[in-house]
């Protein structure tokens, strides 16, 4: 449905599942372009893999080694086209590995990036969950594909940021 509004949306993925998988499957869905944020060096070379091997795929890997003010607003256009914007959510990021908030998670103190959540708040759009998850052994590997919505829209005034991040 939402596919079908043009509207922009993030997706917070994990590393939980076949990340790849997910992207495959939302790939098939026509008329909608993908941004993979990733840490590496290499989307360049990725894109141009990609452009080779599938050249009517509609995704680009975006290295966000370094996310400043010009990353937002290149991504925050590309929301207000209606593309989308996947993120892996649970891994910290190797360039600001303060950026963390703590919350129980199994029984125990656990680091989640902040970043993910504050860059979605600033694009200002749905927010959807992501994962793809292998169910049961089968010979033709099935997996069962999780989307759903988190919030229509992702709010963290600044004054409130820390605090609300704990319960997001």
């Amino acid at each position: 449905q939402h596919a079908a509004s043009g509207k922009g949306v993030v997706i917070l993925t994990s590393h939980l599942g076949n990340s790849d998988m997910c992207r495959a499957l939302i790939n098939s869905v026509p008329g909608i372009h993908i941004n993979v944020l990733l840490f590496t060096r290499n989307a360049e070379s990725i894109n141009r893999t990609l452009q080779r091997v599938n050249p009517g795929a509609a995704m680009e890997i975006i290295q966000i080694g370094d996310v400043g003010p010009d990353t937002a607003i290149r991504l925050h256009e590309k929301v207000q086209r209606g593309e989308w914007i996947v993120i892996a959510a649970d891994r910290t990021s190797p360039t600001a590995m303060h950026r963390v908030t703590r919350v129980n998670f199994l029984g125990s103190p656990a680091p989640f990036p902040q970043g993910p959540f504050i860059l979605a708040a600033l694009l200002e759009c749905p927010v959807y969950l992501l994962f793809a998850l292998q169910q049961r052994e089968t010979p033709d590997r099935h997996y069962d594909l999780y989307l759903e919505l988190f919030t229509e829209q992702l709010l963290l005034p600044r004054r409130q940021r820390d605090a609300l991040l704990v319960h997001t």
